[in-house]
């Protein structure tokens, strides 16, 4: 069982996990190595009216609804709309916001491509509501199965340089790193030297993540099943049935 954590996901996004270690006594060190902040005016590729064709909708993080128009969010309160979130958290927001969504039981693109509704899509209009340059796997998935994607970027996520990081890992001892997409992980190697990111162990949480972190030089990798609090407890030898 690890007995320190460092946990690199913007801030305010860490609090189950933060206390779920904690009760099972792994020491957690928080370093954001991403700040969200919102576009000026959302970034729609290809260039299509979106909110003509809006009524199939994914939404990708919580971000991305806090970030959204507000008239991207009333086409998906329509009962004929099909929206979908890319997790169960993501999910709650919607709902919480009168929007009904579908989920799959695991956050991420695998599990979401998977639910029955994304095995036929040809011809389907869908919007991807996301970040600037997220979701990438998602998109082209989607395109291939033969679906027109328009890609509606409304937040970007801007790397964080943390001179104290190489000292963390280093000197106090929190080796084992949580990188919950790629873009956590190429902060996380623009912060450590080549000798520190052969030592540490990346916890991921999707095997595309797995695959880039040994590309960028890590050597020890931990593959969790998602980036659920159980799924990622489970991966580092913490699991508890107190923990969905």
């Amino acid at each position: 069982m690890i007995k320190r954590l460092l946990l690199t996901r913007p801030a305010g996004f860490n609090g189950d996990l933060l206390t779920a270690c904690q009760q099972l006594g792994c020491q957690c060190y928080e370093a954001p190595l991403i700040r969200i902040a919102p576009l000026p005016a959302p970034i729609v590729t290809p260039e299509v009216e979106v909110l003509a064709v809006a009524r199939a909708q994914i939404y990708t993080s919580q971000n991305a609804i806090t970030h959204a128009e507000d008239a991207l969010l009333a086409i998906g309160r329509d009962p004929l709309s099909r929206v979908y979130a890319v997790g169960p958290a993501t999910q709650k927001h919607l709902e919480g916001l009168g929007i009904a969504a579908i989920a799959p039981e695991s956050p991420g693109s695998e599990p979401l491509l998977a639910l029955p509704d994304f095995q036929d899509v040809d011809g389907l209009s869908i919007t991807i509501v996301t970040g600037l340059g997220g979701r990438d796997h998602l998109d082209v998935t989607l395109r291939a199965r033969g679906a027109n994607v328009a890609r509606y970027a409304c937040y970007a996520r801007e790397k964080i340089h943390r001179p104290d990081l190489e000292n963390v890992v280093s000197k106090e001892g929190y080796d084992h790193v949580l990188v919950t997409s790629v873009d956590l992980l190429d902060a996380l190697t623009e912060n450590l030297s080549t000798h520190l990111r052969a030592g540490v162990t990346v916890c991921a949480t999707s095997p595309r993540i797995a695959e880039a972190a040994i590309d960028r030089g890590y050597r020890q990798i931990i593959s969790a099943q998602d980036a659920s609090v159980s799924g990622i407890l489970r991966a580092l030898g913490l699991a508890s049935s107190d923990f969905s």
